[in-house]
């Protein structure tokens, strides 16, 4: 089966060729499928890059995402002049960057006769990064000399800027002068998380409106068929299960997991309408023509919300269904002889085919989780030459929990593809891995150990990565920062025995904040007495820093700003707390703090 939790959008063949799993007669069908697909979609492109859809700029992003995918998978660039589909990628992707805009709020795209920029623009970030390759330059149109990364970066500056009050996008900016719907809020939250695994910076402010448009357009759960459903908009409870594949996605990128009440509120309400026999709010059709197939947008909402959760089944009636499998067998019992797939109730043959392609091929971008490099040290040094292995703890929160996360699969180093994994015994060898509360937070984590010849860090490197995927198929990566140093070089700054960071705990007064704009972190404990300075770092939930202050003595303000001295909005941020003492370094705490004035 062709089922792929890939991991990395952007590091999949980094490593080297991607190599896939022997065909099987269900595999080998499915492959016939994509193959046929992709020659007619080649078909359709037009001499100037374009698919063209009514002067649409997404179906022109969709088609260049799938022969994205389709280089990859193959286990070629899709920029290599030797992959077969080359012209067809360089082609697309000028037409694209010609359709590119820039104005005071960053960079949008938009369709030929204008308007439609949040659809247009989500797409088109997601084609851009799927490249894997950031710091492509741009060679025509406005954004030429640009980075990829450049350009990604200024889409997600316009969406923070062009982001409706509710939390929601609409069609096209600015905002508040109509409402947000939920099929343009899905398009824009795809691009934006595509957008974060590409190494872009998602404002916090994106994903604290987002929280509240989550909240706000799942049906309460209050005993009636659409319960736990996606609305439409904020006063439209239109709720079908293509709009609930988004929230799925949506609840994904602000850190949500299977065990959440909201998503199993959700999964309940696509489990309930699962078999019906319509496109609306179903996927599966009627049986009667025109609508004896089944809705391929429907299954693409459906699959991203599933692969970005890990789910790999779905219990309708309490029969577990395999999604993956019905999808498959629904799309390719409805391929024409050509190749293509028949319209459905939202785009005619090219979006279908579109649709049903990237269904068949799935790729989505993994859940992001908190690593600490080295646990307990400060400045997580590192010799590129050293022996010897490299601890890494995955922590756990309350939205994720390391100890499911399937050891075989981890991969640690500079670029998080490095098989570096150390594995104990010559007979039977099993991963180096243990489990723990490293950061003494309640809850256990894990610490796998990784062999640092094998790593692949430079000097100069800044960030360590690692990847890998749950035991229930749910794909995994986070960073961490590194400091490489001279084969030589020694340094006081490294762990201290964890009796000492089990002696220290973080008192964070008020949490949430809520009336007030400061926060005062305080490290308390019977060795609170030997700190010499204390160091308090500010993360938004992609990652990114956007505080930090070093003071003598255990306490720390926080005036609730960021590195520029702006106020932040209401959302869930991210802090770590670390102590100095007798010139050693140790992280005391990592944790979430809310905003919700």
């Amino acid at each position: 089966m062709i089922r792929k939790f890939l991991g990395g959008l952007f590091v999949l063949l980094l490593a080297g060729m991607l190599t896939l799993p022997a065909l099987g007669a269900a595999d080998e069908e499915i492959q016939a499928a994509i193959d046929a697909g992709v020659q007619w979609l080649v078909a359709e492109q037009d001499i100037n890059g374009e698919w063209p859809y009514y002067g649409e700029l997404g179906p022109t992003g969709f088609g260049v995402l799938k022969l994205e995918d389709y280089a990859f998978e193959s286990g070629t660039d899709p920029f290599d002049p030797a992959y077969e589909y080359y012209d067809e990628v360089r082609l697309g992707f000028g037409y694209i960057f010609d359709q590119a805009q820039t104005d005071s709020d960053g960079v949008f795209f938009r369709r030929s006769g204008g308007g439609h920029e949040t659809y247009s623009t989500g797409i088109v970030m997601m084609t851009i990064a799927a490249s894997q390759d950031p710091d492509h330059v741009v060679d025509s149109g406005p954004l030429a000399g640009w980075t990829y990364l450049d350009v990604v970066q200024g889409c997600v500056d316009w969406f923070a800027a062009n982001q409706n009050g509710d939390g929601g996008w609409k069609y096209n900016p600015p905002p508040g002068e109509e409402a947000s719907d939920q099929s343009n809020t899905g398009y824009a939250v795809l691009g934006l998380r595509y957008a974060q695994e590409f190494g872009c910076s998602i404002p916090a402010s994106i994903l604290a409106g987002l929280e509240n448009w989550v909240t706000n357009i799942q049906d309460p759960v209050d005993g009636d068929t659409n319960d736990g459903g996606s609305w439409y908009m904020i006063d439209w409870s239109w709720v079908n299960l293509l709009k609930t594949g988004n929230l799925l996605f949506e609840m994904a990128l602000l850190g949500d997991t299977v065990t959440a009440p909201r998503v199993h509120d959700a999964l309940d309400y696509i489990a309930r309408h699962w078999d019906d026999a319509n496109w609306d709010p179903g996927w599966q059709g009627t049986g009667v023509p025109p609508m004896d197939h089944p809705d391929y947008q429907t299954m693409y909402c459906l699959m991203k919300g599933f692969a970005a959760l890990g789910i790999p089944m779905i219990n309708v009636g309490g029969i577990e269904r395999d999604w993956f499998d019905e999808f498959t067998d629904a799309i390719i019992a409805s391929q024409n002889a050509d190749g293509s797939w028949p319209p459905d109730g939202w785009g005619n043959s090219l979006l279908t085919t579109q649709w049903a392609l990237l269904v068949l091929e799935y790729v989505v971008p993994p859940y992001e989780i908190l690593i600490d490099i080295k646990p307990g040290s400060f400045p997580n040094s590192i010799n590129p030459g050293q022996n010897g292995t490299i601890p890494v703890a995955l922590l756990s929160t309350p939205e994720f929990d390391a100890t499911t996360v399937e050891p075989d699969s981890l991969t640690f180093g500079r670029t998080g593809g490095e098989d570096s994994l150390a594995y104990r015994g010559k007979k039977n060898p099993r991963p180096q891995v243990g489990y723990e509360d490293v950061n003494g937070d309640g809850l256990l984590d894990l610490v796998a150990h990784f062999v640092a010849e094998t790593c692949g860090f430079l000097a100069g490197d800044e960030l360590g990565h690692l990847r890998g995927e749950t035991f229930d198929g749910l794909s995994i990566f986070g960073s961490d920062s590194v400091r490489t140093v001279p084969p030589n070089e020694t340094t006081a700054i490294d762990a201290l025995p964890m009796e000492i960071a089990a002696g220290l705990s973080v008192s964070v007064v008020p949490s949430p904040i809520r009336d007030v704009h400061t926060a005062y972190f305080e490290v308390v404990g019977p060795m609170a007495a030997q700190i010499g300075q204390s160091r308090v770092k500010v993360f938004d939930l992609s990652g990114a820093l956007i505080w930090e202050q070093i003071s003598a003595g255990s306490e720390i303000a926080w005036h609730t700003e960021d590195l520029y001295g702006r106020f932040l909005a209401n959302g869930v941020y991210i802090y770590q707390v670390l102590v100095e003492v007798e010139g050693r370094w140790i992280s005391v705490a990592v944790d979430k703090i809310a905003i919700l004035r």
